[in-house]
């Protein structure tokens, strides 16, 4: 499903990403461009125009796929571009998470929900990247980062007076893949201890 749903949203892109190359566009220019452009959506969460906030959401986490995309199309993908794509990514999920704890401020548990979703999505990212620094991958649970930001854009059509009761699902899903994600590395960690200590020439 996950696939059938990538591939769906490159077909849609292909026009633009056609176009970024006439233009000779770098992908760091797009990735910067998106965080720039990831302040629109927070904009109207600020205001409380949900419907607003969720569809500017959702048009750039579809374009939020293109930098790394036309990387790899032009040859030049770099270890410096996906560490800044990274980094870029969690900004916007902070601008996001930042924007809806500013407007339901007066709100105590949905600030607190908000908080703990925001800690539980970064906490995703982190754990990816930290087993990776060790050569392990893993890609447990089902809120990637795609799959979150649609959660969030889809709910938020709902109104704000419906949006914080999607976050409580929201931080469940999260919180959840979170915990397959570090029971997944201990797994995985633990293997390669044993099989290390079984084999008398390492």
């Amino acid at each position: 499903m996950r696939e059938k749903l990538k591939n769906m949203v490159k077909k849609m892109l292909t026009p633009v990403l056609n176009l970024l190359l006439v233009l000779n566009v770098s992908p760091t220019f797009l990735t910067f461009l998106g965080l720039i452009f990831s302040f629109i959506p927070a904009f109207f969460y600020i205001k409380g125009n949900f419907i607003l906030g969720g569809i500017f959401l959702l048009i750039f986490s579809l374009f939020d796929t293109l930098d790394g995309t036309l990387a790899r199309i032009k040859g030049e993908e770099t270890n410096f571009g996906a560490f800044i794509d990274s980094v870029t990514d969690r900004i916007q999920e902070g601008v996001i998470f930042v924007s809806l704890i500013y407007f339901y401020r007066e709100y105590l548990w949905i600030v607190i929900v908000l908080f703990l979703s925001f800690l539980f999505s970064f906490s995703i990212s982190y754990t990816r990247a930290r087993a990776e620094g060790l050569n392990f991958n893993i890609k447990k649970g089902p809120m990637e980062r795609p799959e979150r930001i649609l959660f969030l854009s889809f709910s938020s059509f709902f109104g704000k007076n419906i949006f914080p009761y999607f976050l409580i699902l929201f931080l469940i899903l999260v919180f959840f893949t979170f915990l397959r994600r570090v029971f997944e590395a201990y797994k995985l960690m633990k293997s390669e201890e044993k099989n290390k200590g079984s084999n008398p020439f390492k």
